[in-house]
């Protein structure tokens, strides 16, 4: 039973990072083409959060 919660939660954990990795490379994309510093912006303060999520 524990050894599925462990599976379980590293799997989680595994999904948040590839999320995590996506949404950075889609920020560092639009970043490089420099659409919009609000939108920026935007999707910084979303990624920041993202991150404090994953380490929480």
């Amino acid at each position: 039973m524990l050894l599925c919660y462990f599976l379980s939660f590293f799997y989680v954990v595994n999904v948040c990072y590839l999320v995590a990795i996506i949404y950075c490379l889609f920020f560092i994309v639009l970043y490089v083409f420099n659409i919009n510093h609000l939108l920026q912006d935007t999707l910084l303060r979303n990624f920041l959060f993202l991150k404090l999520v994953i380490y929480l």
